[in-house]
């Protein structure tokens, strides 16, 4: 896959919480300015991300889920892998 962290997005009046109030307190600031006060990504999304999102929305009911197995099972499996601290699902 190829990643484009070339080509910034332009996040202004979107409802980016640090566009939003950077231009609320400086209103006449450049917009080519990239506030580094959140960690809010103006790159595109990674291809990956996109195709999984649109499968998914193709072939599932958006509804209240709740959590599955899978989901519990990988979660218990990243602590453990990134934190070395064995969880339970309980």
């Amino acid at each position: 896959m190829q990643y484009d962290f070339t080509t910034l997005v332009n996040r202004t009046d979107t409802g980016s919480s640090k566009r939003d109030n950077m231009k609320q307190a400086n209103p006449g600031i450049d917009p080519a300015i990239v506030p580094l006060s959140q960690a809010d990504m103006e790159f595109k999304n990674p291809p990956e991300l996109i195709e999984g999102l649109k499968k998914y929305v193709d072939t599932a009911i958006l509804g209240y889920a709740r959590a599955t197995d899978l989901y519990y099972n990988s979660v218990c499996g990243w602590m453990q892998k990134r934190h070395g601290y064995k969880v339970q699902q309980e």
